[in-house]
């Protein structure tokens, strides 16, 4: 761990930060947790330093996704909100939570918008693999319960960017002006290094899509490319 690194209020991460954030989100996240039940053990080897150990080797992803690790200040999580009330990591909350990355949390309105603020004090701003990043000194995000008013909202300049993953949007709902006045500009950013795909799996441990005949667990889902 880099000596410089810090929390948003100038505390620095600790190998403790790290130790707590991975217990969390093994105990209250299944998803991540699922992943999370190959290490047998996490323990700190060094004054800056914490080891991981697998339950067998040969794993090549999990290194990967142990580095993706989002680290929780365990002082602040720890602590008491600005009422008093001692935070729980395991619950829901609306307080904006103690950060450490380029950004933070400047407003927002639950369940409709969020403004992200940069900070010009990141502690690694001037790290090689940051260089031209973090560009936008504010960010806003806007919610949308329904995919059709998201994309009106676009068309009608309520919006800067906008990822499409539907292939028939993508090859009926962008003819409006402002694409023809070149005002929206349409790309295609291809990405090769995984497979992409919109699919029916069907579930074949009921009767009704079991395969007759053979083994079902040897068949792969019914899949269509869009």
């Amino acid at each position: 761990m880099r000596a410089a690194a810090r929390h948003h209020d100038g505390n620095p991460i600790t190998v403790d930060d790290v130790i707590y954030s991975f217990e969390a989100y093994r105990k209250y996240n299944r998803f991540i947790g699922a992943f999370y039940r190959h290490v047998l053990r996490v323990e700190q080897s060094g004054e800056r330093e914490v080891t991981f150990t697998f339950d067998a080797p040969g794993n090549r992803e999990m290194p990967v996704i142990l580095g993706q690790l989002r680290v929780l200040p365990k002082h602040w999580w720890e602590g008491n909100d600005a009422s008093g009330k001692k935070r729980d990591v395991g619950a829901t909350t609306l307080e904006p939570p103690l950060g450490n990355g380029a950004y933070r949390i400047k407003e927002f309105v639950p369940g409709r918008s969020v403004v992200y603020e940069r900070l010009k004090d990141y502690w690694a701003k001037d790290l090689n693999v940051n260089i031209g990043r973090d560009n936008f000194d504010g960010i806003r995000y806007e919610y949308f319960r329904d995919s059709t008013l998201a994309l009106e909202a676009f068309k009608a300049d309520h919006a800067d960017w906008r990822i499409e993953n539907s292939a028939k949007n993508w090859a009926t709902a962008y003819d409006f002006p402002a694409v023809n006045d070149k005002r929206v500009i349409l790309e295609d950013f291809p990405q090769r290094d995984r497979g992409i795909m919109r699919a029916f799996a069907f579930n074949t441990r009921r009767d009704k899509f079991r395969m007759r005949g053979c083994d079902a667990r040897s068949i792969s889902p019914l899949t269509s490319k869009g």
